[in-house]
């Protein structure tokens, strides 16, 4: 996945180019405080950054989730 920061909020894109659905957590240790929120804007879902981590994100097979924090951007 690719982390990008602008002043409309956070957001990451995660790609599964596996044949299956993939379930992930992603170590944002660093990048974003704990208790940020990310909304799915593809394939929806929230998360809530806890311990370091976003858990349980899910992508699709052969798709992508883009995520964007609660602090502004698309679909927040």
């Amino acid at each position: 996945g690719e982390f990008v920061a602008s002043q409309a909020g956070l957001g990451m894109v995660i790609v599964n180019a596996q044949t299956r659905t993939a379930t992930m957590d992603i170590d944002v240790t660093g990048l974003v405080p704990t208790g940020m929120i990310f909304e799915g804007v593809w394939n929806g879902g929230r998360y809530a950054v806890k311990g370091q981590r976003l858990h349980s994100v899910a992508v699709p097979a052969r798709d992508a989730e883009v995520l964007v924090s609660g602090d502004g951007g698309v679909g927040c």
